[in-house]
């Protein structure tokens, strides 16, 4: 994972509001068989997991998050280079 981004800008998002992530990566980028892969985000100390939404065969896969009610973080965060689940290659 080159980099994590999000275009959605800092602030509050009430339940229910879906948050888009991008993984970018150096080089295109293929899952294959099994699950989509996931990402592992940090929201306020619980683990949660943004699903994958496009980019397959690209050098970005999308994922969205949905705001669950009791989600508070300062900052959405991801968990490190482990936090990508998922056969890719």
């Amino acid at each position: 994972m080159a980099n994590v981004t999000s275009p959605q800008p800092d602030g509050v998002y009430g339940a229910g509001r879906l948050i888009n992530v991008t993984v970018a990566f150096s080089e295109p980028v293929v899952y294959s068989g099994g699950s989509p892969p996931l990402l592992a985000l940090e929201i306020g100390g619980e683990e949660r997991r943004a699903s994958y939404a496009s980019g397959n065969g690209t050098s970005s896969l999308n994922f969205t998050y949905t705001v669950r009610a009791g989600d508070t973080a300062d900052d959405l965060d991801y968990r490190g280079r482990a936090a990508l689940s998922g056969s890719i290659a």
